[in-house]
């Protein structure tokens, strides 16, 4: 059906991106969400869904990549189709940008459904968002690192943390990033991106 180039969500924009992707020869591999607008990436746990709880990786979102790797790994994603299970990028859109983070934190010690490594991610692309920290605090009165911020009622974002495994030195060589996001972002912290982008840079990454 028709999709309109609508200016709040970008869909048409979006569809023509990942349609630039196939064509281009990629495989493009998206995975649905539990529950609309909600993945499982935030540090804290909790059982409740709504907490959109990484819970140490004990969580549907990662239980479910989990099961798609290992067929990606063994081609049983998708019939007679190979996949190069050491080329691969990752990218979210809005919350999905706070999985991107999560998932570069997390990938190298993670491992498949049957045990196996996950592959290295050789870059990431955030759309509308940034570091899984993002939204830890969702009150006016967020501390002195998630600040300045120009919408409490949207939450906001650390100036000084990406990923806590590259932050704190266990994992080097982080993925080369692109980062898009509005400066009046409707439906997203303004300063997700900007953050992100200022931190990797202040290490000399891309």
């Amino acid at each position: 059906s028709y999709i309109p180039n609508d200016p709040e969500t970008g869909q048409l924009a979006y569809m023509l991106l990942k349609r630039h992707i196939v064509t281009s020869g990629y495989a493009l591999v998206m995975i649905s969400e539990y529950i609309y607008d909600t993945e499982f990436n935030i540090e804290c746990t909790q059982p409740s869904v709504d907490g959109m709880c990484w819970n140490n990786g004990k969580n549907v979102d990662a239980d479910a990549v989990r099961v798609v790797f290992e067929k990606i790994r063994t081609n049983s994603l998708v019939h007679d189709v190979k996949f190069d299970y050491n080329t691969m990028a990752i990218m979210g859109y809005s919350v999905g940008a706070q999985t991107v983070s999560r998932m570069i934190n997390d990938f190298p010690t993670m491992k498949t459904s049957s045990n196996a490594s996950m592959p290295t991610i050789l870059g990431g692309i955030m759309i509308g968002g940034g570091s899984y920290h993002c939204y830890e605090y969702p009150t006016n009165t967020p501390p002195k690192n998630f600040r300045p911020c120009a919408r409490w009622d949207m939450s906001c974002c650390p100036t000084d943390k990406t990923e806590d495994n590259y932050d704190n030195g266990v994992l080097s060589d982080h993925p080369p990033m692109i980062l898009l996001q509005s400066d009046k972002d409707m439906y997203a912290a303004w300063e997700a991106s900007l953050n992100y982008f200022n931190i990797l840079s202040s290490r000399n990454l891309e």
